[in-house]
């Protein structure tokens, strides 16, 4: 049993060092670019191994926060990939019976780590409730609203760049559940619960800026096809 919680444990980090490198590339490459492509599928397929090699993990080693953490990263790096295959609603690229599920999941996993974070839970003498909260309510809305989304017709005023902005924002926050597992890993010297919520809440800053950039580009006159030449950054516009 100790070598396969062995194997488990290298294989999930081996998985996760890659998605660690793969996001900035992806994130500062020209999207829609070849590099872009590239380190976004490295992204995605790290993070897939990673995640699910979590499961079997917290199983073995009973640990239910951890389980509900990686049905959370799982859910927005899931989300992100599949916006790429709803560009066009109207069109027949609507959401599929899978996303509603997998979006109703989400929903019912954030109700379920809020409601045990009030129960006070400890985990090797740690508070988790904070961190089950914001969990949570990050992936229980973002489940919610996107089945929301699903259920109602599509409206091409204003839905028209959903799409992005979905897969910006998911795959944004998917990173940052990279670099949060690498902060309370290794990070030993700084509080633990600093670990698990400041790399949130410098993301979060982050998602809210960039996507209010590219709102105003948008709304600018900018047309989905001008999305191809946009660089996340300091990196000009062309």
């Amino acid at each position: 049993m100790d070598i396969l919680i062995k194997s488990l444990l290298a294989l999930h980090i081996a998985a996760g060092s890659v998605a660690f490198l793969a996001a900035p590339v992806a994130m500062y490459a020209r999207k829609g670019g070849k590099w872009h492509r590239r380190a976004g599928q490295a992204f995605l397929w790290g993070m897939a191994v990673a995640l699910t090699v979590v499961v079997p993990l917290s199983i073995l080693r009973p640990n239910p926060f951890l389980f509900f953490v990686a049905l959370f990263s799982g859910y927005l790096v899931y989300s992100g990939y599949r916006a790429l295959y709803r560009k066009r609603p109207d069109r027949g690229m609507g959401p599929t019976s899978m996303d509603k599920a997998v979006a109703a999941l989400s929903a019912a996993v954030g109700l379920g780590m809020i409601g045990w974070a009030l129960t006070g839970p400890r985990i090797n003498g740690l508070d988790v409730a904070p961190m089950l909260v914001a969990f949570g309510i990050i992936g229980g809305g973002f489940g919610a609203r996107d089945l929301a989304v699903f259920l109602r017709p599509f409206d091409p005023a204003r839905d028209r760049m959903r799409w992005f902005f979905d897969h910006l924002t998911r795959m944004l926050a998917g990173s940052i559940a990279t670099y949060t597992a690498v902060a309370v890993v290794n990070l030993t010297m700084a509080p633990t619960l600093m670990r698990w919520l400041l790399p949130t809440a410098i993301g979060g800053t982050g998602i809210a800026w960039v996507t209010a950039k590219y709102k105003r580009r948008f709304a600018g006159g900018a047309k989905p096809s001008d999305v191809a030449t946009i660089k996340i950054g300091a990196a000009t516009e062309n």
